[in-house]
Parts: C-alpha cells; sequence; structure tokens
C-alpha cells in the first residue's frame, strides 16, 4: 500500500530521494490504501481502496467509484463486427442483465443480428413471451431443426423432406415433400372434390359393376394403431376390381415404421363403381317387371 501528500519538502538529499521514491510509488499505485487520502487532494486524482478493491476519483470534494455516468446514454462508436465469441466492439466475460427493454438492431441484411455460437446446451432461451416482427428461421449443426414451447410441443424439419408436429410428445401430423399430409387421428375437412370433365381424358364407364360389387365385403374391424372399430372396405380386394382406386403411401404415424408401402383406398372412386351396379340393378328390376307382368297375362 502507497499514500503520499505529493508535497516534497526541504531535507537532504538521501530522505528527498526516498520522499520522491514514495510519491512516485504513490502514483503508480493509485494511492492504494484501506482508506482515502485527506490531505493535499486535487479534482481527478485517483484512490484505489483496498477494502473493497474499488478504484476511485476525486470530484474535489469527496470520492466515488469510477464508473458509467448513467445519466446519460453510453455510446460505443467503435464499428468492429463480432465473428467469434472474442471479437467485436464489446466483449464481456460474465453474463449480461437488464431490467429494461434490449433491442438488437443490425445495419445490413446480410449480418446476423444474434449468432448463438455456443456449441453444447441451450444456445438462446427466452423465458418469457417473444415476439418477432419477421421471418424465424432455426438452424442447427445437426439435420432436424425444430422450434415450438418447450421439448414436447414443437415443429421439426428432416433434410427438407419433411416437417413433423408434436403435441405431448406425440408426433401427430406430418408433412411430406411429396405433398402427402398424414394425421395421427381424423381429419375434418370441408371441401369439394375437383371433378371438372375438362380435366379429364380417357372417359369410359365402369362396366360389369355389379359383378365387381359382388366380390367385395363390407366389414368391420379394430384399427390396431389405436384400438377403434371402424368399417369399410379390404384394399386387395378393391384391387382386384378397381386397381385405379388403389395407391400405395407409407404411414409412419399410424404404424412407426418409416418405409414400409400400405395400400390405401380413395372411397370418392367407388362411388362410380356403385352408380353403375346401381344401375346395372335397375335394369334387371325393370326387366323382371316386363316378365312378371307377361307371365301374369296383364
Amino acid at each position: 500500500m502507497a499514500t503520499h501528500d505529493y508535497s516534497i519538502a526541504n531535507q537532504s538529499f538521501p530522505a528527498t530521494r526516498s520522499d520522491l521514491n514514495n510519491a512516485l510509488t504513490a502514483i503508480k499505485s493509485s494511492n492504494s490504501a484501506a482508506t482515502a487520502p485527506t490531505t493535499s487532494l486535487v479534482a481527478g486524482q485517483l484512490f484505489y481502496d483496498t477494502a473493497n478493491t474499488t478504484l476511485k476519483v476525486y470530484s474535489g470534494s469527496s470520492f466515488s467509484a469510477v464508473g458509467i455516468d448513467t445519466s446519460a446514454a453510453l455510446a460505443l462508436t467503435n464499428a468492429t463486427a463480432a465473428t467469434s465469441s472474442t471479437t467485436g466492439a464489446l466483449k464481456v466475460t460474465g453474463g449480461i442483465s437488464t431490467q429494461n427493454n434490449l433491442h438488437v438492431g443490425g445495419t445490413t441484411n446480410s449480418t446476423d443480428v444474434i449468432n448463438c455460437l455456443k456449441s453444447s446446451g441451450t444456445g438462446l432461451a427466452v423465458t418469457s413471451n417473444a415476439t418477432v416482427g419477421g421471418t424465424l428461421a432455426v438452424t442447427t449443426s445437426t439435420t432436424t431443426p425444430s422450434v415450438g414451447l418447450d421439448s414436447t410441443d414443437y415443429i421439426s424439419w428432416t433434410n427438407n423432406t419433411k416437417t413433423d408436429f408434436y403435441i405431448n410428445g406425440n408426433n401427430k401430423f406430418r408433412m411430406e415433400a411429396d405433398g402427402d399430409f398424414h394425421a395421427d387421428g381424423d381429419v375434418v375437412a370441408y371441401s369439394t372434390t375437383i371433378s371438372d370433365e375438362r380435366l379429364k381424358t380417357g372417359i369410359s364407364t365402369v362396366s360389369n359393376a355389379l359383378e365387381k360389387v359382388s366380390q367385395l365385403n363390407g366389414v368391420e374391424f379394430t384399427r390396431k394403431n389405436n384400438g377403434q372399430r371402424s368399417a369399410g372396405v379390404i384394399a386387395q380386394e378393391v384391387e382386384k376390381v378397381l386397381p385405379q382406386a388403389i395407391r400405395e403411401k407409407k404411414l409412419p404415424l399410424q404404424t412407426g415404421e418409416e418405409d414400409t408401402l400400405y395400400k390405401t383406398v380413395e372411397y370418392d372412386a367407388l362411388h362410380s363403381l356403385y352408380i353403375e351396379a346401381i344401375k346395372e340393378l335397375k335394369d334387371m328390376v325393370e326387366k323382371q317387371a316386363i316378365q312378371i307382368k307377361e307371365l301374369q297375362g296383364t
């Protein structure tokens, strides 16, 4: 510790030299001591308070800690861009907290405004509401980036091939790059089927419809994925009489298998079969009615 009043008294040379050395030491150490100097003070004089490890400056009446004037805005004119955790105009080793708004802006569209360089753990955590006025882009080193409320409710993307929606940790919806939509449950939609003749070619009437219907079975069954009872037809039976109504699709949400193809039925396509079968039945009934009249002699 070293303090000095910076007043060199008239004295012998060895004492003067010692006094000068003490003054220089006080300057070098910023008057370091446990208590502030009290004599020969001038405004701007520094004092290092060793009791509180604080650098203070004399205002002309008292010593106060050296710091930033909070009554005015702090402006950093250094325009150095940050490209890593150790570059930029302002580098902070510890954390940063604010009790008011934090506004981060950029000068060019090609520069990242906020770039989280953390290699593991949470890069950017928002514990309250976040409002995004523009596009929210999420990037990651893995092939399945995601964004959401938490670890159970989120949206994930896989190699630009599919988008999965998770609710309560369960994959409930999926959009495929080819346009297919998967849902682990019922889909309620109000729409019409496009059936304009101008959009069709190679039109022909379904033949032998009644015979084909006779090869189908209306069945009741239990779904393996959810245990629900349902009713319908068997795709393999439909394929034998009306293959146009069959499609092969992957059903990952229902089966848990990503690559296995399963046969699906376009039930709208069966309408054409039923219509022609009913018309064939109508013709049969009309012919039978004529035959009955002839037999009755009426």
